[in-house]
C-alpha cells in the first residue's frame, strides 16, 4: 500500500539544505511558530525548518487551540510543543510521535479573558437556554452544510420547551463563520432568539471563508452567566461555560427528520470530540433524553445532577488557567528550558 507523504515530510525535503536565514536564527535562541502547517497559520516555512535544522536554536510548535492538536498537516519535528493541558499528553504522542518531555502544558490562551472576569462568581435568576453553533460554511456555500442539522435541533429544543415552560428563551449564538441569512427562518418560532455579533470580515484569500469576531467579552460572559443551561455539537465555547461553573451539555444525535450522512460520518470519524463525551448524563444522544433532561431541569429542578460535567471539563481543559495567565506560563517554560 503506498501513502502519500505528509506536509510535515515534504518541508522537510524541500528545505533540507536551506540557509537562508542562517544568520538571523543565529541571533535567537527559540521560534516558536503555530504547530499547524497551513498557510493561513505559517506562510514562512523556509524559516520553520531551517529552525529545526539549526544546532543553535530551539522551535516551538504551538497548538494554540485544543482541537488542533487532532490535525495531520502539522510540524512533528518542533523540539517542544505548547499545548492547553496535561490531558494531551498521551494524545500528542500518539498521533504526532512526541515525547512527553518534550509536551509542555502553558493553558487555554484564548480563554485567559476569563480570568478576570467581573460576572464570573456571580449568579442570575434569569431562565434562558443558550446554544451555541459549532458548524459555518464557507463563503462559496460549498460547505457538508452541517449547521442545517443543527437548525433541526433547534426546531426540536423550540418545540419541547414550549410545553415545558414558555417563558423560557433559547439564545442562538451564530458560528463565527456563519451567514445569519441561513438561520431567519428560525425567527418564527416564538421562544427562539438570534444573536449575531462583530462584523463578518475576510480571513482567508479572496472567495474563502469570512468570519466574525466577538468585540465586547464582558457582553459574552454576561451571556453565558444569563443562561441556565449551555450546549452545542462539541463548540469551544462549552469549555467556556464550563469554567464559569455553568450546566453545559454536548449534543450527540442526528435528527430523525434529516439524515445527513456525511455528518453522521464526520462525528464518528472526529476523535476529538471524544474529549466532550465521557459523561453520560450530560451527553444528549437522542430526543427522548432532551426531553428529560429539559423535564429534569426546568419542572423537576435536578439541576445538581448535571453538575459534575462541567467540573471534569475544567479540569481536562483549564487545569492551568487558575494559576496564571497562558502567556505567563509561556515565558516560565522557556525560561526551565
Amino acid at each position: 500500500m503506498k501513502l502519500l507523504p505528509s506536509k510535515d515530510f515534504l518541508y522537510k525535503m524541500t528545505y533540507k539544505n536551506s540557509n537562508h536565514y542562517s544568520e538571523v536564527l543565529k541571533k535567537f535562541d527559540y521560534i516558536i511558530c503555530d504547530a499547524r502547517l497551513s498557510d493561513l497559520y505559517n506562510k514562512n516555512k523556509r524559516i520553520i525548518y531551517e529552525a529545526i535544522n539549526h544546532d543553535n536554536v530551539k522551535l516551538i510548535a504551538w497548538f494554540y487551540s485544543w482541537d488542533n492538536v487532532f490535525f495531520n498537516s502539522v510540524i512533528k519535528r518542533a523540539d517542544y510543543v505548547l499545548t492547553w493541558s496535561k490531558y494531551f499528553h498521551d494524545v500528542i504522542c500518539k498521533i504526532h510521535n512526541y515525547k512527553k518531555n518534550q509536551i509542555i502544558p502553558v493553558g487555554p490562551l484564548q480563554l485567559d479573558y476569563l480570568r478576570y472576569s467581573k460576572f464570573k462568581n456571580k449568579s442570575s435568576n434569569k431562565k434562558q437556554i443558550l446554544f451555541a453553533c459549532t458548524y459555518g460554511k464557507d463563503g462559496n456555500k460549498t460547505g457538508d452544510n452541517f449547521y442545517l442539522e443543527e437548525k433541526l435541533f433547534i426546531n426540536k429544543l423550540s418545540e419541547y420547551m414550549l410545553k415545558i415552560d414558555k417563558k423560557v428563551k433559547i439564545i442562538v449564538r451564530l458560528y463565527p463563520s456563519s451567514d445569519v441569512k441561513d438561520f431567519a427562518d428560525l425567527k418564527k418560532l416564538r421562544n427562539v432568539y438570534l444573536y449575531d455579533y462583530g462584523k463578518i470580515v475576510e480571513r482567508r484569500s479572496r472567495n474563502s471563508e469570512k468570519i466574525r469576531f466577538e468585540r465586547n467579552f464582558n457582553k459574552k460572559i454576561k451571556q453565558i452567566r444569563d443562561s441556565t443551561l449551555i450546549m452545542s455539537y462539541g463548540s469551544t465555547f462549552n469549555i467556556e461555560a464550563a469554567y464559569l461553573n455553568k450546566l453545559v451539555f454536548h449534543i450527540d444525535f442526528d435528527s430523525k427528520n434529516y439524515i445527513n450522512t456525511n455528518f453522521a460520518n464526520f462525528r464518528l470519524k472526529m476523535e476529538y470530540l471524544n474529549f466532550l463525551k465521557f459523561n453520560k448524563k450530560n451527553i444528549i444522544n437522542n430526543e427522548i433524553y432532551l426531553k428529560k433532561v429539559l423535564t429534569d431541569i426546568f419542572i423537576e429542578k435536578k439541576v445538581k445532577d448535571y453538575k459534575s460535567y462541567s467540573i471534569k471539563l475544567r479540569n481536562i481543559f483549564c487545569n492551568k488557567l487558575n494559576k496564571s495567565l497562558t502567556i505567563e506560563n509561556i515565558s516560565n517554560s522557556l525560561l526551565e528550558l
